[in-house]
C-alpha cells in the first residue's frame, strides 16, 4: 500500500502497525485465521523484509527533504538555473538518505505536482485512497525534454538510481524517441522522451549532446511551450495500473472520457484521458512562431485556447509482460502534438 496507516483505518481499525511513521517500511497484519495469514506492506525506497530500526535523525532529514521536493522552485531564468538547482536538491537527498529512499521522495512530490493540474488523475486518487491503497499501482511515470536538456534529465534521475533499460523509436516520421529507465530497488519505471534523428539510434541518445533539430517534434515543442518536464511542466502523465473497462467504465460516470486505446491486446491494454488543458505563456508561443516551429494559425489557437498539459494513463497487464507498444504509443503521441489537435497538421510529418 502507498500508506500502511491509511488502508488499517479504513479496513482494520485498532490493528498494530510496525515500523515507525514516515520510515522505510511498515506493515501491518490485517486478517488470521483458518491457517492463512493476509497482511500489507508499505515501503518508502526499501526492499528487505524485515522493519529497520531507523534512528530519528534519518526519520527526520527524509520529513525534510520530502517538504524540499515538495516545495522546490521550479521557474527561473534559465533552464541551467532551474536544472542545477534541482540537481542540488537530488544531491542533497541521496546523501542524507540514499538513492532509493530519496527516489521515494521524489516520486511522491512529483505526483503531487502532477495532481494540481491533473482532473482526472484526482478524481482516481480519492477513489484508491478512498479503498485504502493510495498510489500503489503504479506502472510508469513519463517526462518530456528538450534535446538540448536531455543529459542533464538523465543526470538526475540515475543519481536517484535510475539505469538505462531499454530504448524505444517510434520511427522516421514520428520523429521522437524515448529511454526507459528503471530504478531496480523500488520497482519504478520512467519514460524519458525527446525528439531523435533516425540516425541517432546507433549512440548513446541519453548520454551523448544532441544539436537542434532544424523543427521541434512533439517532446520539443512542447519543452519550449510548456517548459522542461523535470522542471515546470511537470509530468506528462502518470500510467497505473487497472482491470481496463473497469476504469473506464468508472472514470466516465466521473465525466471522465479516454481517447481511444493505443495497445489493445490481450497482454497489454493502453488508453490516455483525453486530457487537462491549462493556458500557456504567450511569449513562448511567440517564440515558436518566430523560430518557424509552429505556423500563425497555430499560434493564435494556442494564445487563445492554451494546451493539453497532462494526462492519466489506463494500463492492463497481462501474461507478465513488461514491455511496451511501440506502435501505438507512437500513434496516440503524434495526436498529442499541439499542432496536431488544435486542427492544423501541416508540417508536422515534415
Amino acid at each position: 500500500m502507498e500508506s500502511c496507516e491509511q488502508f488499517v483505518q479504513i479496513h482494520a481499525p485498532g490493528q498494530a502497525i510496525q515500523g515507525k511513521s514516515f520510515g522505510p517500511m511498515r506493515r501491518a497484519l490485517v486478517f488470521a485465521g483458518g491457517g492463512a495469514e493476509f497482511g500489507v506492506v508499505e515501503r518508502n525506497g526499501y526492499s528487505g523484509f524485515s522493519v529497520p530500526d531507523e534512528d530519528e535523525a534519518t526519520t527526520r532529514a527524509a520529513r525534510i527533504h520530502l517538504q524540499a521536493f515538495l516545495a522546490r522552485r521550479r521557474e527561473f531564468d534559465s533552464v541551467e538555473q532551474g536544472l542545477a538547482h534541482t540537481e542540488a536538491l537530488v544531491d542533497a537527498a541521496v546523501a542524507d538518505l540514499g538513492q532509493h529512499r530519496a527516489c521515494d521522495l521524489w516520486l511522491k512530490a512529483e505526483r503531487a505536482f502532477w495532481l494540481r493540474r491533473c482532473h482526472s488523475g484526482r478524481v482516481q486518487k480519492s477513489r484508491q485512497d478512498a479503498a485504502g491503497i493510495g498510489w500503489a499501482n503504479i506502472d510508469h511515470h513519463t517526462y518530456d525534454s528538450s534535446r538540448q536538456h536531455y543529459r542533464a534529465t538523465i543526470r538526475i534521475l540515475e543519481k536517484l538510481g535510475y539505469e538505462l533499460r531499454e530504448m524505444l523509436y517510434a520511427g522516421e516520421l514520428a520523429g521522437w524517441g524515448s529511454q526507459v529507465l528503471e530504478q531496480p530497488v523500488i520497482g519504478s519505471t520512467i519514460f524519458a522522451d525527446v525528439d531523435l534523428a533516425p540516425e541517432e539510434l546507433t549512440i548513446d541518445f541519453a548520454h551523448d549532446p544532441l544539436p537542434e533539430l532544424p523543427r521541434h517534434r512533439r517532446a520539443g515543442l512542447l519543452s519550449v511551450l510548456l517548459g522542461e518536464s523535470i522542471l515546470e511542466a511537470g509530468l506528462n502523465h502518470v500510467a497505473a495500473l487497472y482491470d481496463q473497462r473497469a476504469l473506464r467504465s468508472q472514470l466516465g460516470a466521473e465525466g471522465h472520457e479516454m481517447m481511444p486505446p493505443f495497445s489493445d491486446m490481450p497482454h497489454l491494454y493502453q488508453e490516455l484521458t483525453t486530457g487537462d488543458w491549462g493556458a500557456v505563456d504567450p511569449k513562448r508561443v511567440d517564440a515558436l512562431e518566430a523560430t518557424g516551429h509552429i505556423g500563425a494559425d497555430e499560434a493564435e489557437k494556442l494564445r487563445l485556447e492554451g494546451s493539453i498539459v497532462t494526462h492519466l494513463e489506463n494500463i492492463e497487464r497481462n501474461d507478465g509482460f513488461k514491455g511496451f507498444n511501440r506502435e501505438g504509443i507512437d500513434s496516440v503521441l503524434r495526436k498529442l502534438d499541439p499542432r496536431a489537435y488544435h486542427g492544423a497538421r501541416e508540417g508536422i510529418d515534415a
